[in-house]
C-alpha cells in the first residue's frame, strides 16, 4: 500500500477515536457531496462498521 494512503487511513482512525459525537460524522473541510463514502456513512453506528471492516482489510493486507 502507498505511504500516502496508509497516512490518510491512520488520519481517519485517529479522528474517529478523538471524536465524541452524537451519531453525527464530521466531514472534511472541503467536502465532495457526490462522495460515495459520505453518502454511505450517515450515521456513528455505520462508521463503527466501517472502520472495523477497514481495519480487517488493512490486517489482511499485511498479513500478505
Amino acid at each position: 500500500m502507498k505511504q500516502s494512503v496508509q497516512n490518510k487511513i491512520e488520519q481517519i482512525k485517529e479522528l474517529a477515536r478523538t471524536q465524541h459525537l452524537a451519531g453525527k460524522i464530521i466531514s472534511a473541510e472541503i467536502s465532495n457531496a457526490e462522495d460515495s463514502l459520505l453518502k454511505s456513512i450517515r450515521n456513528k453506528e455505520e462508521a463503527t462498521v466501517f472502520m472495523a471492516e477497514l481495519d480487517a482489510a488493512i490486517k489482511v493486507s499485511k498479513s500478505k
